[in-house]
C-alpha cells in the first residue's frame, strides 16, 4: 500500500491482495479496550481471508 497514513485493510491470504476498508469506530475501539482495562496507544486492522479471484480458483 502507498499510503503513509492510517488505513485498515482486507488481506487475501492466498495471493496477498490488500483491499482498504473504513475502520470501526475510534470510540467503539476506545470502548473495547476500556471494558478489558486497556488504553489504547496504537493499532493495526486487518481482516484475513480470501478474495473472490483466489476462492473461484479453488
Amino acid at each position: 500500500c502507498s499510503q503513509t497514513e492510517h488505513h485498515h485493510h482486507l488481506v487475501c491470504e492466498r495471493c496477498g491482495t490488500a483491499v482498504e476498508i473504513d475502520p470501526p469506530s475510534e470510540d467503539w475501539m476506545r470502548q473495547i479496550a476500556a471494558s478489558n482495562g486497556f488504553e489504547i496507544t496504537h493499532h493495526v486492522f486487518e481482516i484475513f481471508g480470501l478474495c473472490a479471484d483466489c476462492r473461484a480458483a479453488g
